[in-house]
């Protein structure tokens, strides 16, 4: 019976370590996120609005957030003051001033930081280059200053307006996130100095469903139940 007792509770602890334990997994498609909020860009202002970082914004639900890039930001619209591969008369995020283009010394930001207000279980936008390139996306997640994933995409810049975008998000199955890091590289440093620009921001406060390989915490309470009940009955046998 003791060691029937040594291997049952060292089991329970590592079932209840995996059951704690969140999971983030990268999300490629607006679909897979189900997102239930969003913040979309034209708060800022109308077409080529330049808006000073920090910035706090508000989400179609009222919940807050503050965007940064360590300089400016300009909303602009896809088709008009953007001609990227956003869908035609999406409201763009820009990390940079778009009227200091005309100097050749001027570099937008290649990254920008959301800091939610409320902690969040995903989220997820198209993004793109600023420059006409090939590039690479990295999305990183955190809780806190707690990494919680990094995760990558690749596309293609063009002006072409035909929402072709890569999605880049991330989902958590607990609701974890506080912060995110959205960031571009085409791997030529003249062009990274274009910037990036994305499409509104979806978040969701619901977590992902992992497919049950661990026992729910229901499931280990009956377990529980059950041991105790065999160890009493094995007593009472030798009693």
């Amino acid at each position: 019976m003791r060691k029937f007792l040594l291997f049952a509770l060292p089991v329970a602890a590592l079932l209840f370590a995996s059951q704690a334990q969140a999971t983030t997994i990268q999300i490629n498609n607006a679909a897979a996120l189900a997102s239930n909020d969003f913040y979309d860009w034209s708060q800022l202002g109308v077409d080529g609005t330049v808006v000073a970082s920090p910035k706090g914004v508000t989400s179609n639900a009222s919940a807050s957030a503050t965007i940064s890039d360590g300089g400016d930001f300009t909303r602009l619209t896809e088709g008009l003051s953007w001609s990227g591969v956003m869908n035609a008369g999406d409201n763009v995020l820009f990390t940079g001033d778009n009227a200091k283009f005309a100097d050749p010394a001027y570099t937008a930001a290649t990254s920008f930081e959301v800091d939610f207000g409320a902690a969040i279980a995903g989220l997820g936008l198209q993004i793109q280059s600023n420059a006409y390139s090939a590039f690479n996306a990295t999305l990183s997640v955190y809780n806190g200053l707690t990494l919680l994933g990094t995760f990558n995409v690749s596309g293609t810049s063009s002006s072409a307006a035909d929402g072709s975008a890569p999605f880049l998000g991330a989902r958590s199955d607990a609701v974890d996130i506080t912060r995110a890091i959205f960031s571009i590289s085409t791997g030529d440093t003249e062009l990274d100095a274009f910037g990036l620009g994305v499409n509104r921001l979806l978040v969701t406060d619901v977590p992902f469903r992992q497919d049950a390989t661990v026992p729910e915490p229901g499931t280990l309470t009956l377990m529980g139940i059950g041991a105790a009940a065999f160890i009493r009955n094995r007593r009472r046998q030798k009693a």
